[in-house]
Order: C-alpha cells, then structure tokens, then sequence
C-alpha cells in the first residue's frame, strides 16, 4: 500500500466519496486514519488504511488539450510565434 500523508485526497471505497486524510495515527499497530468528505458539512470519521485508497484526478479535456498543444510547440517551436519580453506579447494580445 502507498504511504498516505495528512492532506492526501483519498477515495472511501465503500461509498465512493472524496475526502482529506486530516489526522493519522502515529501508532503503526493502530493503522487508524481521520477523514474529512469533500463538499459535506459532516464530522470527520476514523478509519482503517483498507478502507480508502489515494484518489488520482484524471485530467479534463481541455488541460489534456493544451498539454498536446504544449508538446507539439516544444517539439516544433520554429513554427510558432516567441516573444522576447512581456510588452510584445501583451502588444499581441491587445490586437
């Protein structure tokens, strides 16, 4: 299992609720851990390790878009526009 740290998105695998690792048991034998749901407005519950798992947003479509566009000018930057200072690109985009 990954090492979870406090502040760590995790998934409640029963429920599939978001929450935040807010307090974890110093004591390894007691493998206990507080969460906090994300967007509830409930008291934060203990739990054990194999009840969650650490959650991974996936990337929306649109940052997944501009991360290719990014790659595509890193790999072929001659065929697109540079600027050599901040007031000849906010002069481009005043345009």
């Amino acid at each position: 299992m990954n090492e979870i740290k406090l502040y760590d998105k995790v998934k409640i695998k029963k429920t599939g609720e978001i929450a935040v690792v807010v307090w974890i048991d110093e004591n390894p034998n007691h493998n206990s851990y507080i969460l906090e749901k994300v967007g509830k407005e409930e008291a934060p519950v203990f739990y054990r390790r194999e009840d969650f798992e650490i959650y991974v947003e996936k990337p929306s479509k649109k940052l997944n878009k501009a991360l290719k566009e990014a790659d595509k000018i890193e790999k072929h930057p001659n065929k697109y526009k540079s600027y050599n200072n901040m007031e000849e690109l906010i002069e481009d985009l005043d345009k």
